[in-house]
């Protein structure tokens, strides 16, 4: 960069490593997720278990609470919100 009088980002697009907007053909921006995939995977342990077991009450004839039914939708809920952050 000093050698050839660049700021970083020339500098950058000179060696071919830029992947800035104008390369960018996915339709998307790429930002980082708010959490790390480790802990969307924790989360995603957690809800999926919260609908398995919701889902085996209801096979199994028991009728489910509004409070379990709540419970249900926010999990559904979080699934699709982490499944959004990593596209």
């Amino acid at each position: 960069m000093q050698r050839d009088g660049l700021d970083f980002i020339s500098a950058v697009k000179s060696l071919g490593a830029w992947t800035g907007d104008e390369h960018n053909t996915s339709g998307y921006n790429r930002k980082p997720a708010p959490l790390s995939a480790y802990d969307a995977l924790e989360i995603l342990k957690l809800e999926t278990l919260v609908c398995v077991i919701t889902t085996c009450n209801i096979a199994a004839g028991y009728e489910i609470s509004q409070t379990d039914k709540d419970r249900l939708i926010k999990a559904v809920n979080r699934i699709q919100s982490i499944q959004e952050m990593f596209p």
